[in-house]
């Protein structure tokens, strides 16, 4: 009896161990991290072009465990610019003519029409206000493209006067985008990775707004510009766990009991 009993433990112990220590299947992982950039203003300059340049930086926890595989990577950008601008025909109106008390209509006229003539040529056609944002967020290879870019813009066109003076205000445009690498992106086998190890992965995210004035003659414009982003990268992964040391140990117990039980049938 003894014998059937510490062969039947021994024979348990190993099943049980064996069971434990076959592969297992892997576990799955996300890990997400967000960072979002103030609206920068560049104050007000006069200038054809004029530039927010804000930068700031996504930590990311670099992934470890047994058996890490990272699946994908997932990045979700949103950029904005928005401003206001005022742009001046800096030509002074000529006051329109006035008939004098014995002035001939003809004459009249004719000093009229090359009023007109004059107002028209001033007046300056198809000027064009621009708020634009390059919004991006690098990749860890310095050497790769941005894992993600947006161009938020917005513009109007407007007619100037002699004198006249165009406003634009609260003008702004959002724009998303949202990358998703995997096996299925050539760039994966090489981004991947640099996702894994100690320590943390810093990415730049940069928002980048740029304000221009297109426009002839003597026109000129002011622009109040600011531009921000919103980044997450979201990481998913599997890490495949390993057999316990107390499923190892139960595995020893159980070579140990079919050793007595050897030895006790030697003896009998």
């Amino acid at each position: 009896m003894t014998r059937l009993v510490l062969a039947t433990a021994a024979t348990a112990a190993i099943a049980a161990s064996s069971a434990e220590a076959s592969p297992l299947s892997p576990v799955p992982h996300t890990i997400s991290v967000t960072v979002s950039l103030p609206d920068g203003f560049d104050g007000q300059t006069r200038a054809t072009a004029d530039y927010t340049n804000i930068m700031g930086t996504l930590d990311i926890p670099k992934i470890t465990g047994q058996g890490a595989v990272i699946t994908s990577i997932v990045v979700a950008l949103t950029g904005s610019v928005f401003g206001d601008f005022s742009a001046t025909n800096t030509i002074d109106a000529r006051p329109e003519p006035t008939k004098n008390g014995n002035e001939s209509t003809a004459n009249f006229t004719r000093r009229h029409d090359a009023w007109v003539s004059w107002t028209t040529s001033k007046t300056f056609t198809n000027q064009v206000a621009k708020l634009g944002a390059t919004i991006s967020i690098a990749s860890p290879d310095p050497a790769a493209q941005p894992l993600a870019i947006v161009l938020p813009l917005v513009q109007q066109t407007f007619t100037l006067a002699p004198s006249q003076v165009v406003r634009g205000d609260n003008l702004s445009a959002t724009a998303s985008t949202t990358q998703t690498y995997d096996a299925n992106n050539p760039v994966f086998a090489s981004l991947a990775p640099l996702f894994l190890g100690q320590g943390t992965l810093s990415l730049d995210v940069e928002a980048l707004g740029a304000s221009q004035f297109v426009g002839s003659g003597n026109a000129s414009a002011r622009f109040t510009t600011l531009a921000g982003a919103t980044a997450t990268v979201t990481v998913n992964y599997t890490t495949t766990p390993v057999p316990e040391p107390a499923s190892l140990a139960l595995l020893g117990a159980g070579l140990l009991g079919i050793g007595l039980v050897q030895r006790k049938r030697k003896t009998v």
